[in-house]
């Protein structure tokens, strides 16, 4: 199994990519965990139970290197069954007439045609009954103010997803995508070397009456691993082209609460 963006920021912080790769590697798979980062990845390796787990260094953005990344786990495992496109970046670009060419072209290389690149290079090494999840965003659908690209770049993974499923069906290639909603993640904890930041996360997956969302509380990683890993699985054998949204009921009411 791949995990794109699998990488940790420290041995102590949390994203979605570390939790689907441990939760992954806890039911016994063989994880290549792939960042852009070589630290960050290893990291991540080196909270893995089992020894079969790859570090590989990638920037999504760069055809090469992701070609590479793919040829050395077909070399490596023989195949692959599962491919995790969790890479991704969020960049407060503004609304769009103040959004600067270069925030653009980052949002969509990366959130877009990163995910794009990696399905294109892992699909010819996926074993007849494998699965892809691509990580979106419950913001996909939800309209909100000053974050256009990152939102309309979710937008695409939803669809680009749904076309890969019919595309490679007959191929026994099943892909679907997953939603969060408001998640706590290393991404918002600010100072990652101040204690007080992971009493956050306590706090903020606890319900509150001021919480996001139906559920009143953000998810924690693991939460979402939980749903990749289900449409990864052969529980979701007749599942594929679906967006499964993991975000505490924030599209059900169609806005931020």
């Amino acid at each position: 199994m791949a995990v794109t963006g699998g990488g940790a920021h420290t041995d102590r912080a949390i994203g979605i990519g570390e939790a689907t790769a441990q939760l992954l590697a806890d039911e016994g798979a063989d994880v290549a965990v792939i960042d852009v980062d070589s630290q960050m990845a290893d990291r991540t390796v080196a909270t893995l139970d089992g020894d079969e787990h790859l570090a590989i260094e990638c920037d999504v953005t760069d055809d090469a290197a992701v070609e590479s990344a793919f040829r050395r786990i077909g070399d490596e495992w023989g195949g692959l069954d599962v491919l995790v496109n969790n890479v991704g970046t969020r960049i407060d670009a503004g609304p769009l007439p103040e959004a600067e060419e270069a925030a653009i072209d980052q949002i969509v290389d990366i959130n877009l045609q990163g995910i794009a690149r990696c399905c294109k290079h892992a699909i010819p090494k996926l074993d007849e009954g494998s699965a892809i999840v691509n990580v979106a965003s419950a913001n996909a659908t939800i309209g909100r103010e000053e974050w256009s690209l990152y939102d309309a770049t979710k937008a695409g993974v939803v669809a680009l997803t749904r076309d890969i499923a019919c595309d490679h069906a007959d191929h026994g290639i099943r892909a679907n995508a997953v939603s969060p909603g408001w998640t706590i993640t290393d991404y918002h904890l600010g100072d990652l070397e101040d204690d007080e930041a992971y009493e956050r996360i306590a706090d903020a997956t606890t319900r509150r009456e001021d919480g996001p969302a139906i559920l009143k509380r953000h998810a924690h990683p693991s939460e979402l691993a939980e749903g990749i890993a289900f449409l990864a699985s052969d529980q979701a054998s007749f599942v594929t082209g679906t967006t499964l949204d993991v975000d505490g009921g924030m599209t059900a009411v169609g806005r931020h609460l």
